[in-house]
Formats: C-alpha cells, structure tokens, sequence
C-alpha cells in the first residue's frame, strides 16, 4: 500500500495559518491571545541572544485523572502513611532525586528531564 497523496492546492502552511488566525482573532480557539503569542517572541529573541535554557523541546504531562504526584515524581517516603502512598521511591540517575519504584525506566533517563515541582494554581478541581 501506498501512503495517502497530501493534496497541496489543500495544505495550509504554518505561516498561513498564523496570519489567518491573527487577522480573524483565531488564535483564541487553541487558548492563545495576542499576549501569548508576544511572549513567544520575546522568548524566542531571548534565545537568539544567547540568554536561554538548553532545552530543545518540553513535554507537559497534563494527567487529569492520571496518578498522584506522591505516587510517581513527588513521593514523601517520610510522610505519615495516609499521605504518602503504597510504593517505594527509588535512586534516580541524578543523585537526591527519587521516583516511584514503578518507573525504573524513567529512573535511568532522569538526567534528561526536569520535575518541576513548584507550580501553583488557585484551581478547585482536587476534590
């Protein structure tokens, strides 16, 4: 079999679409405003100055419903037994960083992700 043929008279490129959807206000339909998006251009002109981070990419893990922080990259091995979970934490590949003993994969690659444990939000939606 064949891939499926991208008809181009119907491809619309990114840059396209970008001024398609700052003239018709579009970007508010992916949660973005006309702030966002300048923000994205000071970072960028941020990073072409030098004056950025390493990272090449992010990856938000946004489980809704998904497991317990304590349970996966935040566990509180020396919390009293109601908060702190089940499973054990164990050593990473960065020293004094722990994870759940489920995730021995994600314990070898730690040096090449980042948990970032200082988020706040006024949101309700924990129970």
């Amino acid at each position: 079999m064949r891939p499926k043929q991208v008809d181009q008279t119907l491809a619309m490129r990114r840059r396209s679409f970008l001024k398609s959807g700052l003239t018709a206000g579009g970007l508010s339909g992916f949660g973005m405003s006309l702030t966002d998006l300048l923000v994205g251009r000071e970072a960028t002109a941020a990073q072409a100055a030098g004056t950025s981070g390493q990272a090449k990419s992010c990856i938000l893990l946004y489980m809704t419903g998904g497991p317990a922080q304590q349970e996966t990259f935040d566990m509180k091995p020396k919390a009293n037994q109601g908060y702190r979970g089940d499973f054990n934490p164990i050593e990473t590949s960065v020293p004094g960083i722990e994870v759940c003993e489920h995730l021995p994969m994600m314990a070898r690659q730690a040096h090449r992700y980042s948990v970032i444990r200082s988020t706040y939000h006024n949101s309700n939606t924990h129970g």
